[in-house]
Order: C-alpha cells, then sequence, then structure tokens
C-alpha cells in the first residue's frame, strides 16, 4: 500500500514556499531550485527509449539492511548521500523495483541532472519512522525542511528501497518528464 502524500515546505526561517512544495511534491525527491535547459554533456536534452532495468543492485548501492529503524535510516542515508553527491545512477538502483519498472535509468538520471542543476540538494535524515516495511523518512534538502511528506523507504525481499510518490509525471523520455515537470513548477 503507497502512503499518501501532503507536503508542506518551510524556509528554515517557517516562511512557506508553495511553489516549492508543488514542485518537490510532484517531482518525488527534487528539490530543484533553478533548471538548466542543457545538460552538463551540452548536446541538448535526450531522448531516450522507454523500458527500465531490472539489474540487481550493486554492491556499492546495496540497500541490503535489517528490516528496523536502524537499518531503514541506514539505508536512506546512502540514498540521500549518493543523491546529494549528484550520483544519480547510483541511486536508480536503490529505486523500488517497481518504480525501476516504470521509469528508465536513462530518463531518472537525465531528469534529475537538469532539474537539480542549479539547486542545493544536500540532504540529511532527520527523523525515521518504522511501520512494518515501510520507513517514512524525514529528510532536510538544502535550504527547505519537508515537514509533512516523509520519504518513503519499502522492505522488499531483505533490502530497503526508495519509493518515488507521483510517477505520473515520468515519461518515456527525457524530455517529455522535463516538460510535464516544468509544467508544474518542478523543474
Amino acid at each position: 500500500m503507497r502512503l499518501a502524500h501532503i507536503l508542506l515546505v518551510h524556509t528554515r526561517e517557517g516562511h512557506p514556499m508553495p511553489r516549492l512544495a508543488k514542485a518537490l511534491a510532484t517531482a518525488a525527491a527534487i528539490a530543484a531550485a533553478g533548471c538548466s535547459t542543457t545538460p552538463s554533456s551540452g548536446s541538448g536534452l535526450a531522448v531516450t527509449s522507454p523500458g527500465a532495468s531490472t539489474t540487481p543492485l550493486p554492491a556499492a548501492a546495496s540497500t541490503a539492511e535489517p528490516l528496523t529503524t536502524a537499518g531503514a535510516k541506514a539505508a536512506a542515508d546512502k540514498y540521500f548521500e549518493l543523491y546529494s553527491a549528484r550520483r544519480f545512477a547510483a541511486v536508480y538502483p536503490m529505486l523500488s523495483p517497481a518504480d525501476r519498472a516504470k521509469i528508465s535509468e536513462a530518463v531518472w538520471v537525465g531528469v534529475h541532472q537538469v532539474c537539480t542543476a542549479n539547486g542545493d540538494i544536500s540532504s540529511k535524515v532527520t527523523k525515521v519512522t518504522l511501520a512494518g516495511d515501510t520507513a517514512a523518512v524525514t529528510v532536510d534538502i538544502g535550504s527547505l525542511v519537508l515537514v509533512v511528506e516523509p520519504q518513503t523507504f519499502t522492505y522488499i525481499n531483505g533490502q530497503w528501497y526508495y519509493t518515488v510518490p507521483n510517477l505520473s509525471f515520468y515519461r518515456p523520455t527525457t524530455t517529455e518528464t522535463i516538460t510535464a515537470l516544468r509544467s508544474t513548477g518542478a523543474c
């Protein structure tokens, strides 16, 4: 069962930021303050074919941690450490298998490279609440604090996986996904 996501974002000073709240709610962990129209390769936005990787997790990105609050926190720390370092390809295998079936690695990496190009995405896990095989993880991202919406990690077959909220914004290509996200102010 997927948790309903309601997001309220405040600056550290406590002022609501509705545009960024909407952006984060629609783009999962994308905490983009601005977007570049050209990815770092300088070749324009890539158009990719659909199809997600079903490759098992590499050892470096393994989220094999126990089904405990400490295990969920360790997996979340690893995910957000890689995400903060903009290692989006390393983060991709940490998405839930169902999410990887819907989002190709090329689209995931391309979207996050473009949509976080100018934003501060440094992250710190501040709270983990375990309920069965699901962990609600509260994270400070850059200069934002996720106040209401925790990020969700799910324990599947002995590993913790990040669950992407709002999959409906992801399209078969990077360009289509970025266009959808930009229409909501998320990128």
